[in-house]
């Protein structure tokens, strides 16, 4: 087959392709709540099925949790988290004494408050699986927070704020198997468990630290607070967020590719007439 028709057919099948490409376009909230009696409030972005919460499209603005025993499942899209006008105190998704709660799969980033991605005043056993949280302080746990497991996150925070905060009693908390890049802090919290977590800054605070073997884990526990991760990973946990796709969420116009199908139409039409017409004889 001539190079170039092929080059043409190939261009074809690429531009259809993304013609057909169902596209998801984020949507604009305010103040998205989670009621005790289980209903959503503030968008229609959220499935309810039971006591689970799925997400069902990129949302812009703040989800509140009411109600006990939820599981909120992010699906894989992002939530970019607002301000809470009900919440003198700016909390976003958790707030209060509404214990149990278990939230997964969600991409929280760009968030424009003071207190993190993820926060509780109170309350505790909560469940935080499998998440990439960024920003200010993405987990603040304060007062009287306990038994919180999190685990398989990639949590960032800022040039000036620690990645996980935990205040005024946030006790016997539990992170394991995070990629923690920004250090953690205690203030007035004891009894918290650091373990087999990667730490963004290790090498910075152990320079001469050595591998154990093939283990995966450093030679020199890691330091923080008034707590110590004895098995301090050398590699980034693969964080297995699914749902919605990187390019799912990409916000692309269709119009945009039109022309580019167009314009492969007329190249093969031109190249299909040139191998018609007769070479003439010299």
């Amino acid at each position: 087959m001539n190079k170039r028709l092929a080059l043409a057919i190939a261009l074809i099948f690429l531009s259809s392709l993304a013609v057909s490409v169902p596209l998801i376009k984020s949507q604009s909230v305010n103040n998205i709540v989670i009621n005790p009696d289980g209903s959503v409030t503030g968008t229609n972005a959220i499935q309810q099925v039971g006591n689970t919460y799925t997400l069902t499209d990129n949302i812009t603005g703040n989800i509140e949790v009411q109600k006990s025993y939820a599981v909120l499942n992010g699906s894989g899209y992002r939530l970019t988290g607002g301000i809470d006008l009900n919440d003198p105190n700016n909390y976003p998704i958790i707030k209060n004494n509404y214990p149990n709660l278990s939230i997964s799969n969600v991409t929280i980033e760009n968030f424009y408050i003071t207190n993190g991605a993820i926060t509780s005043n109170g309350g505790g056993n909560y469940t935080i699986y499998d998440n990439y949280l960024s920003g200010d302080a993405s987990i603040s746990l304060i007062g009287n927070c306990y038994y919180t497991n999190i685990t398989y996150c990639t949590i960032i925070g800022s040039n000036t704020t620690q990645a996980i905060v935990m205040i005024d009693g946030a006790d016997y908390n539990k992170i394991t198997e995070c990629n923690i890049i920004g250090g953690f802090a205690e203030d007035f919290s004891l009894n918290n468990t650091l373990d087999r977590n990667y730490w963004g800054n290790y090498l910075t605070e152990h320079p001469n630290a050595k591998k154990i073997d093939n283990s995966g884990i450093w030679n020199l526990p890691y330091s923080a607070a008034s707590e110590q991760d004895n098995h301090p990973l050398v590699q980034p946990v693969a964080i297995p967020l699914t749902g919605a796709s990187t390019a799912a969420v990409l916000e692309f116009p269709t119009l945009a590719i039109l022309p580019l199908f167009f314009f492969s139409l007329l190249f093969v039409a031109v190249i299909v007439r040139h191998r018609k017409t007769p070479k003439l004889s010299k």
